[in-house]
């Protein structure tokens, strides 16, 4: 029952818990704590995806790349698209891999992310991507070598 609280409404009580400890214990299942190796392992999973396929789809370093990937680097909120852009096209999952990775998720009010955004919904490739950001002036995920 709970479970089905909106955004709105678990904002109108929390504003008026007693303590944030009662709520934070009576709505635990909001907070998806699952770390980044635990999801970035299902998405690799799901999609059948290797990181060599993501070091040839993205052009990050190979060492550099595994690193990421296992969890023993933190990546730069690009690198970490460039990373979703290849393993997965589906937004929610793109969105996800972010806010588990503690960035903020792409905002439509955003220019930039926009235009990323933009290029996910419509199936683009991560270079289809990058080069929309090149055209509207905005800097690239990556940089071609």
């Amino acid at each position: 029952m709970s479970q089905s609280l909106k955004t709105e409404e678990l904002d109108k009580i929390l504003k008026h818990s007693s303590s944030i400890d009662s709520y934070l214990e009576e709505f635990n299942f909001v907070f998806k704590e699952m770390a980044f190796k635990e999801y970035m392992e299902s998405l690799l999973v799901k999609y059948g995806v290797r990181v060599a396929d993501i070091v040839r789809n993205t052009e990050i370093d190979r060492t550099y790349a595994y690193q990421i990937v296992a969890g023993n680097r933190r990546a730069s909120r690009d690198k970490l698209l460039q990373i979703a852009l290849a393993v997965t096209g589906d937004l929610e999952e793109v969105q996800t891999l972010l806010k588990v990775s503690g960035y903020s998720p792409l905002y439509t009010k955003v220019k930039r992310d926009a235009i990323i955004k933009y290029g996910i919904e419509k199936n683009h490739s991560l270079s289809q991507i990058n080069q929309l950001l090149f055209e509207y002036y905005e800097k690239p995920l990556f940089e071609k070598e």
